[in-house]
């Protein structure tokens, strides 16, 4: 059976515990896909962008040169051409992770006992430098990746915000999902609509809320 992009999303949402079920590849392609394809983006760019945040689903991925970006440029400088190539691709896409899927943290500091937040501007440049050094390479030019590393940091602030988008759309935290969980809960206390009462569990189970922390949403099992 073949399915449209938004007939996919409809499918994964359908019953949001079966997201669990779905290679993550294949939910980020399709949400990826459903904001960026509003701009005209190019495939291979939002293909591209969709294999990043599977990637870093591992933090072992994402923090592979270090934990810091003045670690990575450190590294970078003692590494050969090949690996430096590589780098230059770890830096754009953590570059483009962080601005894009977390741009919380690099708000300005209220509280002067916190630490002071990342400048955000330098992670676009730096984002924005990687990818070109590495659409500069010998190895992109070789693999056919140059266009794309090129495209990439030409628009790296468009596909970042691009990425805000993705988030706010389809990427809800636990404080949404608890209130989604709620929400059903409460429909199917009013309703005695069991389908309501499901899809409560579904959340909770995406949520890992144990039997004995909501006693009441499974006392009909």
């Amino acid at each position: 059976m073949e399915f449209d992009n938004q007939d996919l999303i409809d499918e994964i949402y359908k019953d949001i515990g079966k997201i669990k079920k779905i290679h993550p590849n294949l939910f980020f392609t399709a949400i990826t896909k459903d904001v960026f394809e509003e701009k005209a983006v190019d495939d291979a760019v939002i293909v591209y962008i969709s294999n990043i945040l599977t990637k870093f689903l591992s933090t072992e991925n994402l923090y592979k040169l270090g934990n810091y970006m003045i670690d990575m440029l450190k590294i970078r400088g003692e590494l050969d051409s090949y690996r430096r190539y590589l780098a230059d691709i770890h830096i754009g896409d953590y570059s483009l992770f962080f601005t894009g899927v977390f741009p919380e943290i690099f708000k300005k500091r209220i509280d002067p006992y916190k630490p002071i937040p990342p400048d955000k501007s330098l992670y676009f440049y730096f984002g924005k430098k990687a990818y070109m050094d590495a659409s500069n390479s010998f190895e992109a030019r070789k693999l056919g990746l140059d266009e794309l590393f090129e495209n990439l940091s030409k628009d790296f602030e468009e596909y970042s915000y691009l990425l805000n988008i993705v988030k706010e759309r389809h990427m809800p935290n636990k404080k949404a999902l608890t209130d989604l969980m709620l929400k059903e809960y409460n429909k199917y206390k009013e309703t005695k609509n069991m389908l309501y009462l499901q899809k409560a569990r579904s959340i909770a189970d995406v949520l890992n809320i144990r039997k004995e922390q909501f006693p009441d949403l499974y006392r009909n099992l």
